[in-house]
């Protein structure tokens, strides 16, 4: 039933219960022990975010978002308990503006180091960076795990890397911050 109304929001090829996708976002490094969810979705925009949200307050459906592709290390992407839905954020990959003069850079949860480091690449530019990060791993999903940067002594602003954001909260309404 899940599958149905979610396809209606994401489209069909977003919408993924095999249990090869369904185990790769749940596995914690390695193990098998996870709670099942029912399916997974990939929003492509905020409007299907709010929308998926929207659904799951009427559904009384938990949801569990994730914007780092595998391997999860520290146990977030793991539902409470069966049948929640995952919330793919990896399909919101756009990198929106880069300001030069500020050294800032807007991007979507899906945005990895890989490719934010080849467009700043292009405007002399350099991301503050933890140490190594994976390919997957989500630009923002560091940020918010307070992963720390190998160059905290040049950052603007070490205690806030984040000027502004666009939160989505848990009525589907949304909130910006910042400037």
């Amino acid at each position: 039933m899940a599958e149905k109304d979610l396809a209606e929001i994401v489209g069909t090829g977003n919408v993924l219960d095999h249990p090869e996708a369904l185990k790769e976002c749940c596995e914690e490094g390695g193990s098998d022990a996870y709670s099942k969810p029912q399916c997974i979705v990939r929003p492509g925009s905020l409007e299907e975010v709010q929308a998926i949200v929207k659904w799951a307050n009427e559904t009384l459906t938990p949801l569990v978002t994730l914007s780092s592709g595998p391997p999860h290390f520290r146990g977030d992407t793991i539902p409470g308990r069966d049948g929640a839905v995952i919330v793919d954020l990896r399909r919101m990959n756009k990198i929106i503006r880069i300001d030069h003069a500020n050294r800032v850079a807007l991007v979507e949860p899906g945005v990895t180091f890989g490719g934010l480091q080849a467009e700043l690449a292009k405007e002399g530019l350099c991301a503050y960076m933890p140490l190594l990060p994976r390919s997957t791993k989500s630009v923002l999903a560091s940020i918010l795990e307070r992963e720390p940067i190998t160059m905290p002594y040049v950052h603007f602003d070490s205690t806030d890397p984040m000027l502004c954001v666009e939160i989505v909260f848990g009525t589907g309404d949304r909130m910006r911050t910042g400037e």
